[in-house]
């Protein structure tokens, strides 16, 4: 019944009554505050309040450290900074830290790490449920709304969404904070393809700050806002004939283009005065194992691809005995040359393995592209190029990185299931008992991806010595 309501929430609302529309959105608010409290006290372990991995920075120490006029924090006795001159900076996206300045101004107050992700999450998941309503219109296609609440429920609770709300680490917050924005931003650019690719100034104003700060809480994004950024432009342009409408359409795409611009004009204006260079991101001098390696340049590098490909999609997970009965793996490779010239290389696997053997609904979507043109009446093809584009552009920055680590699914996963949305589509349309095929497809995929916060609270025990509540219980 939920999901009944927030499928309501699209354009097909307009049409209802100013009381259905109050109705929808007041039983949107409730099921987005009870997803909220999941996760809370999943991260929790029901006692309802907020921990932090020691030993590490977080974003309020960079919201304090901005307030005092620095760009370091105080902070030295932490891992995964960046140092250089003797002060330790954080590495990731400042946006994190620039959403929490005002309540730190005004009250003093702190937002705790799970406490930003959870929220960030939760409206991930809201963004998701919207972008696929918009796929295809439920009002045409009955069968398309049993599929938006199945998808919906399964990217509420899979493995690699609780994964993200379980373990409250910086990093988490970053990706789930530029995936919010992204989705946020994609959204628009779904809902004006869907309204002839016109654009209100304000929409503009809004889908050009998200993507804004959407690469200020992560530049590996940048590569797939541009593309979308370069899509809504080219359309809206090209749509439009009438020379008033069109000079219209310019100025929100000038303001669009402006305000990511001014984005990346001050994240290179922070990276040089924090480094000295203005594209550096302070991956070169990050505090970690792999110092050396990393100071040679060798954090991004194509000679990575194969070996992070290869856990993303291809590696099988190992079987247990004891609960949880999968066993993921993590390891880091060094390969060296021993003759010739001289080579070396270090790929790193964190709980990383094959998307496609806990998350088997994925498979669907490659659906499209198998079955015959007149069976894929319900799929959008140059939508679903689009995200075939935009999931390709996340695997392929995430897979130039030294590490394959399972927090970087979620920079790709909501895209892939929006891209298996579409490939269920036609299932359900053309296939035998296509509801109870569905049905034991997510539930499969749901039981098997919690095989990954179930190893995480354990591995991350003693890798980082972060004590989830969670142990108790598992």
């Amino acid at each position: 019944m939920i999901l009944t309501r927030i499928q309501g929430a699209t354009d097909v609302m307009r049409d209802r009554p100013s009381a259905e529309r109050w109705k929808t959105a007041i039983l949107t608010s409730a099921a987005l505050v009870i997803l909220f409290v999941c996760y809370w006290a999943w991260q929790s372990a029901g006692a309802f309040d907020f921990s932090e991995c020691r030993g590490f920075p977080n974003y309020n120490m960079l919201a304090k450290a901005f307030l005092k006029g620095q760009l370091f924090i105080d902070e030295t006795q932490v891992e995964d900074c960046a140092v250089i001159k003797g002060n330790t900076y954080m590495y990731a996206g400042p946006a994190p830290a620039l959403l929490r300045i005002p309540l730190l101004k005004l009250f003093g107050a702190e937002i705790p790490t799970g406490l930003l992700t959870i929220v960030f999450t939760v409206g991930i998941a809201l963004f998701f449920a919207l972008n696929v309503m918009q796929l295809e219109d439920p009002t045409k296609h009955a069968s398309a709304t049993f599929v938006i609440r199945l998808f919906v429920l399964l990217f509420c609770l899979n493995g690699y969404t609780l994964f993200m709300v379980t373990i409250p680490l910086f990093h988490h917050e970053a990706i789930t904070a530029a995936m919010f924005f992204f989705m946020a931003g994609l959204f628009v650019v779904v809902r004006a393809r869907r309204n002839g690719y016109r654009v209100s100034p304000v929409e503009g104003a809004l889908v050009g700050s998200a993507f804004a700060f959407c690469i200020a809480s992560r530049i590996a994004y940048l590569p797939a806002v541009v593309v979308l950024m370069g899509v809504l432009s080219r359309e809206t342009l090209r749509r439009e004939t009438n020379a008033s409408s069109r000079g219209k359409q310019t100025a929100v795409t000038a303001m669009i283009i402006g305000i990511v611009a001014v984005a990346i004009g001050l994240l290179l204006a922070y990276n040089y005065a924090r480094f000295g260079n203005a594209f550096e991101f302070g991956t070169t001098y990050l505090t970690s194992w792999y110092e050396e390696y990393f100071l040679k340049g060798y954090y991004f590098r194509y000679d990575h691809i194969p070996y992070n490909v290869w856990s993303y999609f291809f590696r099988v997970p190992g079987v247990s005995p004891e609960f949880p009965f999968i066993r993921l793996p993590a390891y880091i490779v060094k390969a060296q040359s021993i003759a010739l010239s001289p080579y070396l290389l270090i790929n790193v696997n964190e709980l990383s393995v094959s998307i496609f053997t806990l998350m088997p609904v994925l498979v669907l979507f490659a659906v499209p592209t198998l079955i015959p043109a007149r069976l894929r009446t319900m799929v959008d093809g140059k939508l679903y190029v689009l995200l075939v584009v935009l999931s390709a552009l996340q695997v392929i920055v995430l897979s130039l990185t030294v590490a394959a680590t399972a927090r970087y699914y979620y920079d790709f996963l909501p895209i892939m299931m929006m891209l298996s949305y579409q490939g269920a589509l036609p299932v359900i349309e053309h296939g035998a008992r296509p509801r109870l095929i569905l049905v034991l497809v997510a539930g499969l995929s749901i039981v098997a991806s919690l095989a990954l916060p179930l190893n995480a609270i354990h591995f991350y025990a003693s890798f980082i010595n972060y004590q989830s509540p969670l142990l108790s219980y598992f």
